[in-house]
């Protein structure tokens, strides 16, 4: 089965140490811009775009975490999904929970990184030779020393629960935001969610479900993959009688495409736009989001012989997203891709059939980024 992921590129390892730090680098790059795209947003004073920002943040560390990891370790290379992702494969994000719970037991084995650096000053120093055979275990003293759950992200990555000022003012409901972060197992892509509720009950009743009752299983088990946002929903104000979804929206990374790190079967166009107007280094990003909302809601019964009812939530769902793999209310595609790129391709029929109902974020080669 990995032979054949491989040959798909869905399963991917590089040639060499020199060929990970270059996409280390690239995936850094990448990041850099589309954080400073949702830095704006922020600025702006967008609570969306502050909790984005948050993840690429968390995303930034990862990819920070794994170039210690993997880099200089000749046991381990991490996998990559260059098909249709650009991303790391899930399995690569899916060790980072083992590697947190023996982070005490790695640290008490390994030396402090004082000595291994007096190690490698004295080999510089007196014996005038590169300290390369420290090099790996240097990174995974780094590695393991940086360790920290609340900077990286998980096959599910849990955000904060904000309860929303000037909200509500019916007596025992209070409007809450929260997020969270799904590395999904198929496309190999980080998918991020956020989520506006209502929550019937106190501000005690609310802080004990959320730390130890039912609320964060039951997003885990249900938010922990892709599936169309008003099955989502739906399972979410089914399975938990107190939390009434109101507003739900995933934003998909991906996939990254660069013609050094890319799949051509993936995106045969942009890879080819991108080689032939590109410049080196250069990439395009496409995200997607869908968002779904309650336009009302109805009272259900729980069962031929209770007496209990339960408010369940009517989403909305456009006709035009009905029978998509999305079922929400809105989407949104965006493009992101260098500028003097766009300037080439903009007006190709080829691109307006393919990218012309997509937003277009441009960036050039010396940071500066623009919505055309």
């Amino acid at each position: 089965m990995l032979e054949s992921l491989a040959r798909s590129g869905d399963y991917i390892h590089l040639e060499s140490e020199d060929e990970y730090s270059a996409y280390f680098q690239h995936l850094n790059r990448v990041f850099a811009f589309l954080s400073a795209w949702y830095q704006k947003l922020v600025e702006g004073g967008n609570a969306e775009a502050k909790i984005v920002n948050g993840f690429l943040e968390k995303l930034l560390w990862t990819v920070r975490a794994l170039r210690f990891k993997h880099l200089y370790s000749n046991e381990h290379q991490l996998a990559l999904d260059l098909n249709d992702s650009g991303f790391p494969h899930w399995c690569g994000i899916s060790e980072l929970e083992a590697d947190l719970a023996l982070q005490s037991q790695r640290l008490e084995r390994l030396p402090s990184k004082r000595i291994v650096q007096e190690m490698m000053l004295e080999k510089m120093l007196r014996k005038g030779q590169d300290p390369i055979e420290f090099l790996p275990q240097m990174a995974e003293i780094q590695f393991t020393d940086e360790l920290d759950g609340s900077k990286l992200v998980f096959p599910f990555t849990p955000g904060n629960l904000v309860k929303v000022e000037n909200g509500s003012e019916e007596k025992g409901i209070i409007n809450c935001l929260f997020s969270w972060l799904c590395y999904d197992k198929f496309s190999n892509r980080p998918y991020i969610y956020v989520m506006a509720f209502d929550f019937c009950g106190t501000e005690e009743e609310l802080q004990f479900d959320f730390e130890q009752g039912d609320f964060l299983p039951a997003i885990r088990r249900l938010g922990d993959r892709v599936v169309p946002l008003a099955v989502l929903a739906t399972d979410i104000d089914e399975t938990l009688p107190r939390i009434f979804p109101k507003i739900l929206k995933r934003i998909g990374l991906g996939p990254i495409i660069c013609p050094r790190f890319s799949v051509k079967d993936g995106h045969p166009e942009l890879v080819d736009w991108l080689c032939q107007f590109g410049e080196p280094g250069d990439f395009a990003l496409l995200l997607e989001s869908g968002v779904i909302f309650s336009q009302g809601q109805f009272e259900e019964s729980r069962g031929w012989f209770s007496s209990t009812k339960k408010v369940r939530q009517i989403f909305a769902i456009s006709e035009d997203e009905l029978t998509g793999e999305s079922q929400a209310s809105q989407t949104q595609r965006v493009v992101l891709l260098p500028h003097h790129v766009l300037q080439q391709i903009s007006t190709l029929p080829e691109f307006a059939e393919k990218f012309g109902t997509y937003s277009k974020v441009t960036y050039n080669q010396q940071g500066g980024l623009y919505v055309v």
